[in-house]
């Protein structure tokens, strides 16, 4: 076939996984890509929604990756099930548990990439499909042709072309009933609203696909500025945005910065009432796990982690019992100690209790408050901060995103016996 995209990538690749659920576009994607003479394995997922039917696809698959002796995975999801749990459509479920199956062989790999069939009218449809569900610009981008280790190599090609290769290289494909049904929207769009257009007006298709192509532009340009202000910082989870980025920034930029970071759709409205009224160390959640913080003159956009709420016992291995240990900083003169261990002392790495004073090796002590404003802590590291406690009693505040090493020398002879890292 002609107009595939993507073949020399893909010729360079190590091992291309193909999303095959039997029907005819995935059937005609692994029959190109076996001719190309290409390292497949094809992939399929039985939901098991439709009994006997969906059994049959996944045999039928089976056997013909059989017959052409290419590599067959097939993942059974209990999806009824799990549907009574979750307040996804079925639809988005199935959707969620396919591509997390996806992703994890992929993280299997090295220089692996994944092929799935959707064409030119799923990109269409995408388009009319989040238009009708959310209205917002950026949505309107269609179906990417490639992201991250995914890509679309049919998605140039029409449904029409694809059948008529498929009858001339008599392609065989199982056919899924619920395709001709208008019991979804995508398939209200095709069987329906397509057919208006259509009789409308027949520039529509091209105009919704030129409509996508502007959107990408838009999305791939806001990303550029995005990256170009944050860096490597964006994929990290967490990071400051000077005041004046936020400020100058169009509205298409900050959806587009809170919807990369948080992957859900952006709340922008609130972030930027946040932003203009919210007082300094404010916090906003977005959810459970992201969050908006205001700095002076900076928002920062945190995650809270499962693990920062769990202490961590440090195991600084006591070598010679019943001897005296200094720690002191690695970088720095023996002179300069911080606190002694015994072998029965314990060191521990939690979260700091409101109130909580300082001690350090000479048994003053001082508010970790006050110690917070005298260092001018920022509001994100004061949230995220946490202590070093020796038999629960705190001796050290450690910042978030900080490596800290310190040397354990013995006190009786002055040798150095490890470095202790966290």
């Amino acid at each position: 076939m002609k107009n595939l995209l993507f073949l020399d990538e893909l010729r360079n690749s190590n091992k291309i996984f193909v999303a095959c659920s039997g029907g005819i576009d995935s059937m005609v994607l692994l029959e190109c890509l076996y001719r190309e003479g290409l390292p497949i394995h094809a992939l399929h997922c039985n939901f098991q929604l439709r009994g006997a039917a969906s059994d049959a696809d996944e045999i039928f698959v089976k056997e013909y990756c059989e017959s052409k002796n290419i590599p067959f995975t097939a993942e059974r999801f209990d999806t009824k099930s799990l549907k009574k749990n979750s307040e996804q459509s079925i639809q988005q479920l199935a959707r969620d548990l396919r591509y997390t199956w996806f992703e994890t062989l992929l993280q299997l790999e090295s220089h692996a990439l994944l092929c799935t069939a959707h064409h030119r009218d799923d990109h269409e449809e995408q388009v009319w499909l989040r238009l009708l569900a959310s209205g917002r610009i950026l949505d309107l981008g269609g179906i990417l042709s490639k992201r991250e280790s995914i890509r679309r190599p049919l998605l140039s090609i029409s449904k029409n072309e694809i059948h008529q290769y498929a009858v001339e290289q008599k392609i065989s494909w199982r056919e899924d009933s619920s395709n001709a049904t208008s019991d979804y929207t995508r398939n209200k769009i095709r069987h329906e609203l397509k057919p208006i257009l259509d009789n409308f007006d027949k520039r529509n298709q091209i105009a919704t696909l030129r409509l996508a192509e502007e959107v990408q532009k838009i999305r791939s340009q806001s990303l550029d500025i995005i990256q170009n202000h944050l860096g490597k910082d964006l994929r990290k989870g967490e990071f400051l945005v000077l005041a004046n980025f936020w400020g100058n920034q169009i509205y298409l930029v900050k959806e587009l910065l809170l919807e990369t970071w948080n992957g859900s759709n952006a709340k922008l409205e609130e972030v930027e009432r946040f932003y203009r009224d919210a007082k300094l160390g404010s916090c906003l959640y977005l959810n459970k796990n992201y969050y908006v913080l205001r700095e002076k003159d900076a928002l920062w956009f945190g995650q809270q982690y499962l693990d920062d709420a769990h202490p961590t016992r440090i195991d600084w291995s006591k070598p010679i019992k019943n001897d005296i240990y200094e720690v002191q900083h690695l970088e720095m003169q023996e002179e300069n100690l911080l606190f002694t261990l015994h072998p029965e002392d314990q060191l521990i790495i939690k979260g700091i209790g409101a109130g909580e004073k300082l001690y350090s090796a000479n048994g003053k002590s001082r508010e970790v408050k006050k110690i917070f404003n005298d260092q001018k802590w920022m509001h994100h590291e004061r949230k995220k901060a946490q202590g070093l406690y020796l038999n629960n009693v705190l001796i050290g505040l450690l910042k978030p995103f900080v490596q800290y090493q310190f040397k354990l020398v013995e006190k009786s002879s002055g040798k150095m016996t490890k470095i202790i890292k966290f």
